[in-house]
């Protein structure tokens, strides 16, 4: 079983920042509905989601598949900034951690 990240958890990662428009723009094209399905909890506002080093090919899929097909220009770069993050989660063996407010 999986646990929520906690403190200690959060503290030891990088983060991407996402504005409240750009996260608007993902909830609209359905890619933010995606990623809530495929992770453990739930990401969305006000919420924590994360994904086990095994779920990051997942996401890999969704923020290349879905997200790809948004126009918006800045998601093409926030996308770029977490398939990073995720693969970098994925070789340490550690979760990818959503927590927006």
């Amino acid at each position: 079983a999986t646990r929520p990240p906690d403190a200690a958890d959060r503290s030891r990662g990088d983060g991407v920042a996402i504005d409240e428009a750009l996260w608007a723009v993902l909830e609209r094209e359905g890619v933010a509905d995606a990623l809530s399905a495929a992770a453990e909890g739930l990401v969305g506002r006000y919420e924590e989601g994360w994904f086990e080093p095994g779920r990051i090919d997942a996401l890999l899929g969704i923020l290349e598949g879905g997200a790809a097909r948004v126009a918006d220009p800045r998601v093409a770069d926030w996308v770029a900034r977490v398939q990073a993050l995720a693969r970098a989660a994925q070789a340490r063996g550690v979760p990818l951690v959503f927590a927006l407010s």
